[in-house]
């Protein structure tokens, strides 16, 4: 916790308001974790920033090659993210209670 400080952000609002973590916290430090390969790691500080580092994994590459070759996205492709973002939130507000929680 408290990563990204590091980077010069302020300190979590909600823990400084109200003393509770957000959702979020720990996603900066979770996504260091993934960039560093420790997966295991980055899945136990937040599993919905490993989620979301994961996802933008395999998202930035198809979306860079989309670009350069001035294509559009495929049809299928916007319900599927769509559902991919449904499931990574609700993977974010479990963790999140959880940790609340226990």
């Amino acid at each position: 916790m408290g990563t990204h400080q590091q980077l010069g952000l302020p300190p979590c609002t909600a823990l400084v308001v109200w003393g509770v973590r957000c959702p979020a916290c720990g996603m900066t430090t979770s996504w260091a974790h993934y960039t560093d390969g420790r997966w295991i790691t980055s899945f136990l500080t937040n599993a919905g920033g490993f989620v979301f580092a994961l996802m933008a994994t395999v998202a930035a590459p198809v979306m860079g090659y989309l670009a350069i070759r001035g294509r559009v996205a495929p049809t299928w492709m916007v319900p599927m993210l769509a559902v991919v973002l449904v499931i990574a939130l609700t993977i974010t507000l479990v963790d999140w209670t959880l940790r609340l929680y226990v």
